[in-house]
This record gives C-alpha cells, structure tokens and sequence, in this order.
C-alpha cells in the first residue's frame, strides 16, 4: 500500500470480529496519522494515533496519564488518503480564526467587558484535533501505551473468565500430542519465547504452546501488570517481542485446526496466512476441500473462495469452483481502449463482474471462429440475457459506444 510513518490513513473497520487493545475508539471513515509501520513475514500492521479519551489536561502527559492511545490495525483495515480527503494544517487555523472572529463580534451583554479573554481561554483549551502533534510532547508518551481500567468492570460470576472469553476450550483427547508432551515437560512461558526465535515453520507449534500460555495463565506471576485487564497483550509484546494479533491468530490457527483433525504439518505447507483464514470457517467436513484450495491459491484467491462458498459458522453455501487467473500486459492507450470496451459490454450484456462478460466474449469468438464448442452450457436466464443484447442495446451503452 506504500504508507509510511507520518502519513495519513482512513479507517475502514475491522476485518476480523476480535478488536485489538483500544480499537474501540477508532472511527470508521476517520482519518488518523500513521504512528509506527511494524513488518513481519509478509504482513504488515500499523499502530495509529489515536486522542485518549482518560486524558486529563488539567495535568502533564505522562506515561500515566497519556495524551495518545495507539492502535495496532492491518493493512486491509485502512485506505490510503487522497490529498483532496485531508483538512490540512491552514485550513484548520483559518477555521479556528473565523470562530473566533465571530465570537468577539457577537454582541457580549453590557455586565460582561472581556469577551476577548474569554476567546483567548477558548483558544488555549482547545483539544488538538486527531493526527496533530503535540507541541509539548515527552518522549516517555509518543510510544503505544496500555489501555487504563475502565470505570466499571464485570465481575468473572457476571460474564464468565474474561481471560478465557472467545478461546476454543480443547478437550485432552483432541490435542496435538507433540504439544501436550512439550507442555507437560518444560516451562510454558520458555517454551514460548523459544519458539519465537525459532523459524516461520514452528509458528504452529507456538500457537499451541501460546494456547497454553493464555489457559494457564501463569505470565500473571510474571508482573503485577499482567494480572490486569490487557495483561496478556501486554506480557506477549514485552516479554516475546511480538505482535499481540499474530499471537491470538496462531493460537486460533492451532484451536481450530485440532478440532478439525488437522496436522500441524500443514500449516507449514501453506504458510500461517493462509492457514489463520481457513481456520475462520474450518471445521471436520470441509477441512480437505479448504487445503485443497489453500494449496492451489494465492491469499487474496482463497480469501474470495472464502467469502463466496462459506459462511461464518463453516457450513458450505455453494460449492467450490477452482478459478483461473489470466495476466495481461498491454500498452497503455490499447489497454484503456479494451477497458472501455468490456465496461460497455458488461452493461449491455447485464453482467455483475467483468470476469463473466469476458469469459462471454473469448467464448462466443471461439465458437463462432474456431469451431469451438463452449466450456459450459448457457442456462435459459443467460441464453436470454444474450439474445436481448443483441437485438437491444441500452441509450447509455450507444453513447459510449458512439463515443469510442
């Protein structure tokens, strides 16, 4: 996406139902600065500045009291900022001057001889907007901070253990048996941090042993800190070093992958990133059909065979189709041409992608010039679908044609 620290995104949502440490107060469709680009493998996240709303202004930023929270988000979470999106710095300033202006103008009742104080007080109180520095700003608060108590927190009785709250709770029998025996003879929490060292290969086995880890919960024992709501992200980035999502995204990976009967070697067959969207919809009977198509797939490929045949729950909503993809590379002015083309086409023809209009094309060519028999059948919508196409093109699609 080429966004670099410093820059100026727009929140999109969460693609995942799991909210990282302070997502709560991101807003969709707001703009936020870029506060750290952080790279591992092939993913990249970026922690946002975000104002924090426990900020007391009354009294200095600190690392207690912080003027900035700082979420971590993917790449698919945020959009790049046109420049034309961003309020930039001057516009800001005149929009503040005008306010002021208006408000020394007002009439002020006669009691009251200072409403140019009162502006000035407004002016210095006045919370930066988000994205904008502060001027005064120590370098113990520019980096992401843990997330205060919230006022009021729901007793374990009131709403379950909230350490364990959305983990898939195995039962002995449907472990892996390789990371019972790693638990049951060592040291979880060095067990973790030695797996971190290790290669992207063993990132199944830190998954189970990270499982571990949060059931256990033994890091408490570690730091007063880690007992607290937020304990667990805190202790997986300070003590291993990496990103609180990844880790939950491998311990999700190696749940969902015993309770389907999968064998760990397979992650390391398709890499984690695919591996973390199957196990989205993974379960026993669809788990071949889905390594099937992991194997055969890029990313952004299974992902769309994801969202097209499987619902949330893992239950199959129509059966999946291998996809071809075809690369092409044109010259410019000749490219921009057949775009015009299959986009005119696609409206005559009533198709939804253009794939379908040209898919369309490429075979009534072929049966018309080669003799070619098409690859499937036209059912009776799509026969009529083309038979009213051709007789009938609509106004618009005769403009564009005219025009081309």
């Amino acid at each position: 996406m080429g966004i670099a620290k410093g820059d100026k995104v727009k929140f999109v949502g969460f693609a995942e139902d799991e909210i990282p440490e302070n997502g709560e107060n991101l807003i969709e469709d707001e703009i936020y600065e870029v506060f750290k680009v952080s790279e591992e493998g092939d993913d990249t996240s970026y922690f946002l500045q975000v104002d924090n709303p426990e900020f007391d202004a009354s009294k200095k930023a600190t690392k207690k009291n912080p003027e900035f929270v700082y979420v971590n988000v993917f790449e698919d979470e945020v959009a790049a900022v046109e420049d034309d999106e961003e309020e930039t710095e001057e516009e800001v300033e005149e929009d503040e001057t005008e306010e002021e202006t208006e408000e020394e103008e007002a009439p002020a009742p006669k009691a009251k001889k200072a409403p140019a104080k009162k502006a000035a007080a407004k002016k210095e109180t006045t919370k930066a907007k988000p994205g904008r520095k502060a001027k005064a700003k120590t370098e113990e608060a520019a980096a992401p901070k843990k997330r205060g108590r919230p006022a009021k927190v729901k007793t374990e009785e009131e709403e379950g253990d909230p350490d364990l709250k959305g983990l898939t709770i195995l039962e002995r029998d449907e472990e892996d048996e390789d990371i019972l025996a790693m638990v049951e003879d060592g040291d979880v929490l060095e067990l973790a941090k030695e797996l971190v060292a290790e290669s992207t290969t063993t990132e199944y086995r830190l998954g189970g042993i990270l499982y571990h880890v949060r059931v256990s919960k033994v890091y408490k024992e570690l730091d007063p800190s880690y007992a607290e709501i937020g304990g667990l992200q805190l202790y997986i980035q300070e003590q291993l070093g990496m990103e609180y999502r990844k880790a939950m995204y491998l311990v999700d990976i190696y749940t969902k992958f015993s309770k389907a009967g999968i064998h760990g070697d397979r992650v390391g067959e398709i890499g984690w990133t695919k591996a973390k969207e199957i196990a989205r919809v993974v379960n026993e009977e669809n788990a071949d059909a889905l390594l099937e198509a992991a194997s055969e797939s890029t990313v952004n490929e299974l992902k769309e065979t994801i969202k097209e045949s499987y619902s949330r729950d893992g239950k199959e909503t129509r059966p999946v189709v291998k996809k071809t993809t075809f690369k092409f590379r044109l010259v410019a002015e000749n490219g921009e041409a057949i775009e015009d083309y299959l986009l005119q086409a696609q409206e005559m023809l009533g198709h939804a992608k253009l794939d379908e209009t040209f898919e369309h094309i490429v075979t009534e060519w072929a049966t018309e010039h080669l003799n070619a028999k098409p690859a499937k059948a036209e059912t009776k919508a799509e026969a009529k679908t083309t038979a009213k196409a051709k007789t009938r093109a609509t106004p618009k699609a005769k403009a564009r044609a005219k025009a081309a």
